[in-house]
């Protein structure tokens, strides 16, 4: 059995979260250790031991607390949202002999002649889901996009994986793809998109200027109801004033 890295932790009082608050300040970091056959140990480890886990990107070591060692796997990580510094974290600890589930990420080789033309590199998985021996998980993950051109993609059943590792994932899942660059005429269609709001709001007026101009036309009847009266009642007015011819004489 290949020897495994072992950092140091102390244990931890649990408490409040000003205690906790109050260990970060020391510059310790919380955790804890767990797994199914003992009771959960809250631990402190320095931020140095951690980085030493985590630059290597090892996945299985051994925490060594009051001389007792546990071999384990990182769980999960809490980082903080403003500063990305690692507020707490988790650890497993596993048994050498029965396998565990764990993610591992992968690393990109090769240099992709679709890229060199212009396309673009998607990465639509950035670590798979294993399960093995713990010494049999891989410390990475390679992808080979030396073969990729435009519109090529690789997929779980193209990777090259051990006899003794299980991967939890379909086949036909697709870990990257490279895509083609943005044409000048789908460049033209987001333009017009943006100016589209402008012609509508200018049909809009338009719109509003012809029912205007319709709303004005009814005001117009009344005025000339106005004139015809005016002119019938001058036609009466000069009948009366018109002498009355009489009939002649027989």
């Amino acid at each position: 059995m290949a020897e495994l890295l072992t950092i140091k932790v102390t244990k931890r009082d649990t408490g409040n979260k000003s205690l906790v608050r109050f260990i970060r300040r020391n510059g310790d970091i919380p955790g804890i250790i767990y797994s199914s056959s003992i009771e959960p140990i809250p631990i402190l480890i320095n931020p140095k031991e951690l980085d030493r886990i985590l630059h290597k990107k090892i996945k299985l070591f051994e925490v060594e607390l009051n001389s007792k060692k546990y071999p384990v796997i990182i769980k999960a990580i809490q980082k903080d949202v403003v500063t990305d510094k690692i507020i707490h974290f988790d650890f497993q600890n596993i048994k050498l002999d029965e396998e565990v589930t764990t993610n591992v990420s992968i690393t990109i080789t090769g240099i992709s002649p679709g890229i060199k033309m212009g396309g673009i590199l998607d990465i639509l998985l950035k670590s798979i889901k294993i399960k093995c021996l713990p010494l049999d998980i891989p410390e990475k993950i390679e992808v080979d996009i030396s073969n990729l051109k435009i519109n090529d993609a690789l997929h779980i059943k193209e990777l090259k994986f051990s006899d003794k590792i299980k991967v939890l994932h379909s086949q036909d899942e697709t870990v990257v793809v490279v895509v083609p660059p943005a044409k000048e005429e789908e460049l033209e269609v987001s333009k017009a998109a943006v100016e589209e709001p402008e012609v509508i709001k200018k049909g809009k007026e338009e719109e509003e200027e012809v029912e205007e101009g319709a709303a004005a036309t009814p005001l117009e009847k009344p005025k000339a109801k106005e004139e015809a009266k005016a002119k019938e009642t001058a036609q009466t007015q000069d009948k009366k004033e018109k002498p009355t011819e009489k009939p002649p004489k027989k």
